[in-house]
């Protein structure tokens, strides 16, 4: 259980929401942040860092779940993920894991699934089918890759372009219903150089909540 002054710092996320409508990058990024901050200051060697850990991050699922107004989509997947969709089009996963045997027994069956904070994306695009990888580097790296892009709905694949914890910022060109994604060179000492295309396939979405 969180001690008096954790519980203090886990009512911040409800007694500070913000009175505007959509959130922005910025705020979006400040509340992951608190959110982190408030995990790092569990100590190592409590026993019960693990729970702690699950209850910052659930309290933080449930203010953006009250807030869903705030984002212009917001959905969860077959694996139990949660994604939170920017008006700009920036989104952030909440991932989930299912806990292994061990684990389980570890944890005395308290918690089932385990949620971890992702990196924010730069861009969602929707599909029924996984990215066509259209053009490789001489080590097998994907460099493009093409989309079919549907509408969003039950069933469809989200698929995460781009992060901004990574200096990779591809080219997003959108054709009718194709989207193409084109890795861009980095500044970097190799001027030739072209990172793999940085994107994430989500699990078919089984709930939409906004």
């Amino acid at each position: 259980m969180l001690n008096p002054s954790e519980k203090k710092n886990l009512s911040y996320f409800s007694e500070h929401k913000e009175t505007f409508l959509f959130y922005d990058v910025d705020q979006l990024e400040n509340k992951i942040i608190e959110c982190r901050n408030q995990i790092l200051s569990i100590s190592d060697d409590d026993p019960e860092i693990f729970y702690k850990e699950q209850e910052f991050i659930n309290k933080l699922i449930e203010d953006f779940l009250e807030e869903k107004e705030r984002f212009n989509k917001v959905f969860k997947t077959e694996l139990g993920s949660y994604y939170f969709i920017l008006e700009s089009g920036q989104s952030l996963r909440i991932k989930a894991n299912f806990l292994k045997e061990k684990e389980k027994k570890l944890y005395e069956n308290k918690i089932k699934t385990k949620f971890e904070l992702m990196p924010l994306s730069h861009a969602i695009v929707f599909s029924k089918e996984s990215p066509r990888k259209t053009k490789t580097d001489l080590h097998g790296n994907v460099l493009e890759i093409t989309i079919k892009e549907v509408p969003y709905q039950i069933g469809t694949l989200p698929i995460e372009i781009g992060f901004e914890e990574e200096q990779n910022h591809p080219l997003i060109i959108r054709e009718k219903k194709m989207v193409k994604i084109i890795s861009q060179p980095l500044f970097s000492e190799d001027p030739n150089f072209i990172p793999p295309t940085p994107y994430h396939v989500g699990h078919p979405i089984v709930e939409i909540i906004k």
